[in-house]
C-alpha cells in the first residue's frame, strides 16, 4: 500500500544515522508524495464511512485547537488526516508488520519529537486517543508517529510571511485549496484560509479572521482577500480588526 511504502521510506531514511534536523528536511518529500496520493486518489475514499471520519476529525481537532491554542487547520488538511486514518484502517496489518520490524526506531523518533515539541506532542497524542475511541480502532505507535510527522510537515511550512494573506471564500474547500496549493508551490506559508458556509454573517467572518491573526506573531499588517459574496458583508465590520 502507499501507506506502507511511505512508512518504510521514512523509517529507512531515519535509520541512516541522520540527525533529527537533517531528517526533518529530507522526509518532507516522502510526506508530500503521500499527501498527493491521499488528495487526488478519490476512488479509494468514497465510502460513507470516510465522510464520517472527516466530520469526526474536524470536530476533535476543533476541541484540541481550543484547548492547546493550535492554529486552525484548513479543510484540505482535515481531508488529509481523515484519509490517512481511512488508509491506516484498511492497511492495519501491514502497519503492524512495520511496527514489529522498526519498533526501536519508531519509539526513538516519538521520544525525540516529544522532547522537542512537548505541547504539540500532547495535543496530537490526545487527538489520537479521541480518534481511537471515536472510530473504535487501535492507533499504535506507528499511527501516532505518522500524525506527529504530519504535524512537523505542516509546521515546517508555517513560517509566517512578513505580510501574510488570509483568503476568505464561501464553499467547503475553496479558500483552503487555493491557500494550500499556493503555499506548496512557494514552499512558504504566505496564505491561510477561512472556508465559510454560504449563509454566514459578516460578524462570523470577522470572528474567524480574529482567530487567525492571533497566530501572526510579530506581524503588523496582513492582506485580507475575500470572494464577492463576502465583500459587502465584511466591509462594515473591518474596524473591529484595528
Amino acid at each position: 500500500s502507499n501507506l506502507e511504502q511511505f512508512n518504510r521510506s521514512v523509517l529507512k531514511l531515519y535509520d541512516q544515522d541522520l540527525d533529527f534536523d537533517q531528517f526533518t528536511l529530507l522526509f518532507q518529500a516522502y510526506m508530500e508524495h503521500y499527501n498527493n496520493t491521499l488528495l487526488f486518489n478519490n476512488q479509494d475514499f468514497c465510502h460513507s464511512k470516510d465522510a464520517m471520519i472527516t466530520n469526526l476529525v474536524k470536530n476533535i481537532y476543533a476541541i484540541a485547537a481550543e484547548k492547546y491554542n493550535l492554529e486552525i487547520i484548513s479543510n484540505t488538511q482535515v481531508m488529509v488526516i481523515s484519509r490517512f486514518l481511512s488508509d491506516y484502517i484498511r492497511h492495519f496489518n501491514s502497519c503492524q508488520s512495520i511496527l514489529n520490524e522498526y519498533d526501536g526506531v519508531i519509539h526513538e523518533l516519538i521520544e525525540i519529537i516529544k522532547s522537542r515539541f512537548p505541547i504539540n506532542y500532547s495535543a496530537i497524542f490526545n487527538i489520537s486517543r479521541l480518534l481511537q475511541n471515536g472510530l473504535n480502532i487501535q492507533i499504535n505507535e506507528l499511527g501516532l508517529l505518522d500524525l506527529l510527522l504530519y504535524m512537523i510537515y505542516c509546521d515546517s511550512q508555517s513560517d509566517t510571511a512578513q505580510i501574510p494573506v488570509i483568503i476568505v471564500a464561501h464553499g467547503y474547500n475553496i479558500a483552503g485549496s487555493i491557500a494550500d496549493f499556493s503555499n506548496q508551490l512557494l514552499k512558504q506559508k504566505i496564505f491561510s484560509a477561512i472556508d465559510m458556509p454560504l449563509n454566514c454573517s459578516g460578524e462570523m467572518i470577522v470572528s474567524k479572521v480574529l482567530q487567525h491573526i492571533r497566530h501572526f506573531e510579530g506581524c503588523r499588517e496582513f492582506i485580507l482577500m475575500v470572494d464577492v459574496g463576502s465583500l459587502d458583508e465584511i466591509y462594515a465590520h473591518l474596524d473591529l480588526l484595528k
